[in-house]
């Protein structure tokens, strides 16, 4: 058992670092600075070797953008950095200058607008000896306004080396008073934190004369290093007690505060006349606190949480402040109607096959099978939460069926669809048990097989966004992991839930047809599916990679095939063994080489027809300074659902007709391939993944336009219609 723990970790493993990039980019791989320009500066303008100085990083941001403190709220990644340096010298860690509250919609980020002063002390070799000394600064940062963009550069200082003192600099003397104005102070305050009624409750000691400060300040706002221990929206209620002490009360987030022994933060107080002062203080958890209502005697000051509206219009008919119960209601229900989708069906009906033969010898067998498939589905769903939430937090801007816009991904699906088409038909048999000892799976009647089949039904529900789907997972990537992993998980339990309730309910059981032998046609027509599956995401390749990759996905098919024939094909003489197993060493080598070839293939070109624009931001922008309505479809051509709408909804002579008639500026974003452009237009959306339908009506006089309006994940085109003529009128 252990070693088989080992062996689907290290696959697991394989997996993430085959498709996730790396944490720390290298700024070469990034896009140039457009939004910020970095000035870097030196505390000296002569080194002394031994003798410490400072670098300081300065940020200039452009105006309405804004970069990220180093606990960057709701969204966002923080400013990094990566020293290289003669061999021997040594930094110490990036200082942050002390944040502000930057709202954008009903988030909240932490971070910094107009000009921020970053700092690290370099410490240069005891024994260095040559004339100057060169320190490189690989940097990168996320800016964001409407959309966020990644970028970075690498920003050199050389300075002359001299005596055995270095010389300050004069010439950054207005430099490194704004430093020290703009970063915050340590200091020694008794500061500790509890949860009551709740509420985080930060209780304040100034020492003497302090107190003053901040009982006159105009304003007070915490910000802790860690996440997810309140609400970064809420508003943050500072009080003064009757015994001298000073609280901040928000309200809490998820996030056990038992975890944390020694809380660092930033107290930021801004005081009458609007001057900021930073204090890094540290708090101890506390026991309990007297209650607010019973000892605050007034509020002297309140965060308040306006936010300004996004350039990118906010739609309609958004959910405003759902709550955990009713996200997993909708996530349920979405899973549910997930087992409908086209991606799906196919998968669910060859699982409910089988339960018409076991039930009819023991139900309990029926049960055991049905709670099998529910564990596949739902730790298949969290895996892949679990890597899609580990690269957001990474600052990778992508979403939900993210695998499927990597070729090898892809391909790889496209050999295993062909690989359960031939099962089906016979051709082969894998029984899992045999990879188990005989003592972990008696009497479990082929469980592994119940379980793989719901990891395979998550695997290929992901290209598809059922209703509902959207909202709760858009919810879910704005929350804490342990909220994100529960509505995740729930969105498995309704993907399971109807053949678990089939394997429950005798009464369904007894529905189903008896045992015969036309099971053994059935169960061969239901490869043909399958290979519809398999040539589906063969033009899915087509669409990313061109024929190239098309050619290299048959190519291993093939040689899977060929693994597969000498697999069952057993020659005499020890030669003719041989021979068969270097064969099959070719035929896997093969099979390997040619799909990690599909990484190396150029993407094909977006095919955009007559009447359609490609959409980028500018041509979006460009589409809204029209007087013209807009309609934006967002797709991929690995989504079913996708294709479905548009041969039923969008591409009808009736729909044709009119958005001509309308005339309608049609904008579609094509996300087979990935584009961050269009990750954060779905973002903006609260989607995490494909389709997505936005309609924005023309201006009005003055013109302002209407709100835009989401249409449903599954489309008809009588919603077409009446979103259309409806917002007209």
């Amino acid at each position: 058992m252990m070693m088989r723990q080992m062996t689907l970790r290290s696959l697991f493993t394989a997996l993430f670092l085959a498709f996730a990039p790396a944490s720390h980019v290298l700024a070469s791989d990034l896009p140039p600075p457009t939004h910020v320009k970095v000035n870097l500066y030196s505390s000296v303008s002569q080194v002394a070797p031994g003798k410490p100085f400072t670098v300081i990083i300065e940020q200039v941001i452009d105006p309405e953008w804004h970069t990220y403190w180093l606990n960057p709220g709701d969204s966002g990644t923080p400013t990094r950095v990566k020293w290289d340096m003669p061999d021997g010298g040594q930094t110490g860690e990036l200082q942050f200058p002390t944040p502000e509250r930057v709202p954008y919609g009903p988030l909240v980020n932490f971070g910094y607008k107009d000009r921020a002063l970053f700092q690290a002390v370099v410490t240069p070799p005891a024994n260095f000896n040559a004339e100057t000394y060169t320190v490189k600064a690989d940097l990168e940062w996320l800016v964001c306004k409407d959309i966020c963009l990644p970028e970075g550069d690498v920003y050199t200082l050389v300075l002359p080396v001299g005596g055995p003192d270095p010389i300050i600099n004069a010439s950054v003397d207005t430099v490194m008073r704004d430093l020290m104005e703009t970063h915050p102070l340590t200091v020694n305050w008794p500061v500790t934190y509890a949860e009551e009624n709740g509420k985080f409750v930060l209780t304040i000691t100034p020492p003497d004369g302090t107190g003053k400060m901040l009982r006159s300040a105009k304003n007070v706002a915490y910000f802790p290093y860690e996440w997810g221990l309140f609400l970064n929206p809420a508003e943050q209620a500072f009080v003064s007690l009757d015994d001298g002490n000073y609280v901040i009360a928000i309200d809490r987030d998820q996030r056990p505060l038992g975890d944390i022994r020694e809380l660092k933060g930033v107290l930021a107080v801004t005081d009458a006349s609007g001057k900021q002062q930073g204090y890094l203080v540290s708090a101890t958890p506390t026991g309990g606190l007297p209650p607010l209502a019973q000892t605050a005697t007034a509020t002297t000051t309140q965060t308040t949480t306006a936010a300004t509206s996004p350039a990118m219009p906010v739609p309609a008919n958004m959910p405003a402040g759902p709550t955990l119960l009713g996200v997993l209601f909708i996530s349920i229900l979405g899973g549910l109607i997930l087992n409908l989708m086209p991606c799906v069906f196919p998968i669910l009906s060859l699982k409910v096959l089988s339960i018409s033969q076991m039930s009819r010898h023991d139900r309990h067998i029926a049960q055991r099978h049905g709670i099998a498939y529910t564990i596949g589905v739902v730790a298949t769903f969290l895996l892949i939460a679990s890597v899609l939430i580990v690269l957001q937090h990474l600052g990778q801007a992508i979403g939900w069926g993210f695998q499927l816009q990597q070729p090898i991904m892809v391909a790889l699906l496209t050999y295993l669809f062909v690989l359960i088409g031939l099962n089906l038909m016979g051709w082969f048999e894998i029984d899992l048990n045999r990879f188990i000892p005989s003592r972990l799976h008696q009497n479990h009647d082929g469980l592994s097989g119940s379980f793989a089949t719901g990891m395979l039904a998550t695997i290929v529900a992901t290209p598809c966004t059922a209703p509902f789907m959207g909202a709760a997972m858009g919810y879910a990537l704005t929350q804490n992991v342990f909220i994100a992993l529960t509505v995740f998980a729930a969105l498995g339990f309704g993907l399971a839930l109807p053949f678990l309730v089939i394997c429950y309910v005798p009464a369904l059981q007894r529905l189903l047809p008896r045992p015969g032998a036309w099971m053994i046609t059935l169960r061969q027509f239901l490869a043909f599916p399958m290979f519809l599956a398999a040539i589906w995401l063969v033009w899915v390749l087509a669409q990313q990679t061109g024929a190239n990759g098309v050619a290299l996905a048959l190519t291993g098919s093939l040689a899977l095939a060929i693994l597969i024939w000498l697999w069952h094909h057993t020659p005499r003489g020890q030669v003719m063994k041989a021979a068969r197993i270097g064969l099959m060493i070719v035929a896997a080598i093969g099979t390997i080489c040619v799909t990690i070839a599909q990484r190396h293939q150029t993407p094909a070109t977006t095919e955009i027809r007559t009447g359609e624009i490609a959409y980028t931001k500018a041509a979006l922008d460009d589409a809204l300074k029209s007087n013209q309505p807009v309609f934006i479809n967002m797709t991929a051509a690995w989504c079913i659902t996708c294709k479905v709408n548009e041969q039923i909804a969008l591409s009808t002579d009736a729909t044709q007709a009119l958005f001509r008639a309308r005339d309608i500026i049609y904008v579609k974003g094509d996300w087979t391939n990935y584009s961050k452009d269009i990750t954060d237009f779905l973002a903006h959306y609260g989607r995490n993944g494909v389709p997505l339908y936005v309609f924005i009506g023309q201006p009005d006089q003055s013109g302002q336009r209407p709100a835009p309006v989401v249409l449903p994940q599954l489309l008809t085109p009588a919603i077409l219609r009446e979103t259309i003529t409806g917002s007209a009128t």
